[in-house]
């Protein structure tokens, strides 16, 4: 006789057999599952109105993302155009107690967090079912309460970057000392890098940043992006008199964590506006000039804003030689880069720096070599015409260069739709 199966391991592996996982695993081919010339939908699961993606889009096409109503998170989701969308908790037969934050390029991996235990996991999708590997966190025994004055220590981990392999881990682990009306007082926050073989390994901090952080001073890391196990990008943002401060880090097997991208006094790094090619090669970001923070000479009647600037810096090349400053054209301010493809390309939201409307703000895509093209005019191009569609948000741009993953409004129904568009064509694949 059989044993029996249970229900729920029943449907996964029926799932994971006949669907998702196998249209979605393409590393060794590093094939997409798109067609050229295509639009795409992100359709939400039933019962809810509205879908967002949280990630870029894989070369693999898969796509991680959240279908929800207006009153809440919603439920998230995996997307690829050969199965639509799933429930992550249904594909990866776990509950809704797991928060994802990446996946593989095969989808076979994800990392995030458990709510239960507030500590980082990695999941690996299997024949019957998951697994979940608690990540556990740092120690930081040097970090302890005065437990005679009433303090206690809480400690908490995440994972925020898988690497395509779905091998090496990435995230922050948290100690926090609280004192007896839980107030808190101090707190540390480190990188960790993990892998099966060696597990959870701290990778310290940046020379001439603050160790552990008091009340005020908030330090925080940004891990842009770890394509591969021996390499990562960030920034450590340090919350100083009322204003965002980010120090531009890397990691590496080889030489540890560095301070990197300096671009001197008279520029801030724009806070969460940074990224890094698949390849490693290019970064792209947006910076604040400090020195002159507005327009000296906007139109009349109009309320300027700060001033920015944005960049792309080959980091194959020597030292700055590599830095590129995408053009600004009078009264333009770039204050969003949203992706950029291992070839330079990248995606940028600029607006008049007197606008504070959305009707002034624009998406353009750059390159050094084919200057800048009209993003939104492609993409409004490649809507069904029977659809009353405007642009709400731009996501990011796949790895290859080929593919936007942005959210429409429709005027009529007032659903917000996440969509992918090849920009190779603006043929429609429309739902239903």
């Amino acid at each position: 006789m059989l044993p029996k199966i249970p229900m729920r391991s029943l449907i996964a592996l029926l799932l994971i057999g006949t669907g998702f996982l196998e249209s979605c695993h393409a590393q060794s081919a590093r094939t997409s599952n798109f067609a050229p010339n295509s639009f795409y939908w992100v359709s939400p699961l039933p019962e809810t109105a509205h879908t967002s993606s949280n990630l870029n889009l894989s070369n693999s096409s898969s796509l991680l993302g959240n279908s929800y109503n207006g009153g809440g998170p919603g439920e998230q989701i995996l997307w690829s155009p050969s199965t639509g969308t799933m429930k992550a908790s249904t594909y990866y037969d776990l509950g809704s107690s797991i928060v994802f934050n990446d996946i593989s390029e095969d989808v076979r991996s994800a990392c995030g967090m458990n709510r239960n235990s507030d500590q980082a996991i990695r999941v690996r999708a299997r024949w019957g079912g998951s697994t979940v590997e608690i990540l556990g966190v740092l120690s930081h025994e040097d970090l302890q309460p005065d437990v005679s004055q009433g303090q206690y220590r809480v400690q908490f981990s995440v994972a925020d970057r898988i690497d395509t392999s779905g091998n090496v881990v990435f995230g922050q682990s948290t100690t926090m000392i609280y004192d007896a009306s839980e107030i808190l007082i101090k707190d540390r926050v480190e990188l960790f890098r993990w892998t099966s073989e060696a597990g959870m390994i701290g990778l310290g901090f940046l020379p001439g940043t603050p160790t552990d952080t008091e009340v005020g001073l908030k330090s925080n890391w940004l891990i842009d992006d770890a394509n591969n196990g021996n390499q990562l990008l960030g920034f450590s943002t340090l919350w100083v008199n009322g204003d965002y401060r980010s120090v531009p880090f890397s990691w590496s097997v080889q030489n540890g964590l560095q301070l990197q991208f300096v671009f001197g006094p008279r520029y801030a790094i724009s806070f969460g506006q940074h990224h890094l090619s698949e390849n490693g090669r290019y970064l792209a970001g947006s910076v604040r000039v400090i020195d002159a923070p507005y327009d000296e000479n906007p139109p009349s009647g109009s309320n300027p804003v700060q001033i920015h600037y944005a960049f792309v810096w080959d980091l194959w090349q020597t030292g700055r030689s590599g830095l590129r400053w995408v053009p600004r054209e009078e009264h333009e301010n770039i204050p969003k880069v949203h992706g950029v493809s291992v070839s330079g390309e990248v995606i940028l939201t600029v607006k008049d720096d007197w606008g504070t409307n959305p009707v002034f703000q624009r998406r353009i895509l750059w390159s050094e070599i084919a200057g800048r093209s009209d993003l939104d005019a492609i993409i409004n191009s490649s809507y069904p015409q029977h659809l009353a569609l405007i642009t709400e948000k731009v996501y990011g741009l796949s790895p290859d260069g080929t593919r936007v993953v942005g959210q429409s409004l429709n005027l009529e129904t007032n659903a917000l739709l996440a969509f992918v568009v090849d920009l190779r064509g603006t043929q429609q694949q429309s739902p239903d």
